[in-house]
């Protein structure tokens, strides 16, 4: 569903290449036109894995210049995130390009009722497999506040002033309120970075590194952010 999974599961893929003959290209937006043309020519050559954001994915696929047809396995990633995303139609897009005889394998954090509709649509005489909820690691304390939306900056601030926390990741459902959130924080003195669909894709990574490096002690994100990212 998004460039920075997509990413981290093409640099996975690429650790493992150095074990398996199998070469891997991630495909996804926000790049420049020589990043564009490196993507057509590898699709245009053969690779073996394809990691994709599926609209980009589409906009290679009407081109015709995907070989798809000894294509053998499918595999839909945080498929119930795709969903709320509004991902659906680009899926069904993508399958009708795709050869019927395939191994599709879904994978999803929930299974709503809209996943388990997809589920019928794509998938034949499937196996399902269930994991059980984890806990919280022991030592995680959660608690929950009741306030209104102009008190919650300063709620914030408050629980982290004062307190040893080198990093702190906070989510907001909006981009707008991401925005707004680390702009307020910035103006109380904490070290700060967004990150939101409206930064250009080098830039979100390199928010995401200079946070991973804990050269940035808090990051505001929407939930996107939150599905699979290794921080």
């Amino acid at each position: 569903p998004t460039r920075e999974l997509a990413v981290q599961i093409a640099q996975q893929l690429e650790g493992f290449s150095y074990f398996l003959n199998i070469s891997s290209l991630p495909v996804y937006g926000g790049t420049d036109g020589m990043e564009w043309e490196q993507q057509r020519k590898a699709l245009t050559q053969g690779v073996d894995v394809v990691v994709a954001t599926p609209g980009k994915l589409i906009s290679f696929l009407n081109m015709d210049i995907v070989p798809v047809q000894n294509l053998q396995h499918l595999v839909l990633d945080e498929a119930d995130r795709m969903l709320d995303m509004g991902f659906v139609d680009d899926i069904m897009r993508i399958i009708s390009y795709l050869p019927e005889t395939r191994n599709t394998l879904l994978f999803s954090a929930t299974i709503p009722i809209r996943i388990r509709e997809l589920t019928q649509r794509i998938l034949r005489n499937p196996v399902e497999v269930n994991i059980a909820m984890s806990k919280p690691a022991e030592g995680i304390l959660q608690l929950a506040y009741m306030t209104y939306d102009k008190q919650k900056t300063k709620l914030l601030s408050g629980l982290i002033k004062g307190r040893d926390l080198p990093s702190v990741l906070i989510f907001a459902s909006t981009k707008i309120k991401v925005k707004a959130i680390a702009k307020e924080l910035a103006a109380e003195g904490f070290q700060v970075a967004d990150i939101q669909s409206d930064l250009e894709q080098s830039d979100r990574e390199k928010v995401l590194l200079r946070f991973r490096n804990r050269q940035l002690q808090m990051l505001v994100a929407t939930d996107v952010l939150s599905r699979g990212i290794d921080i």
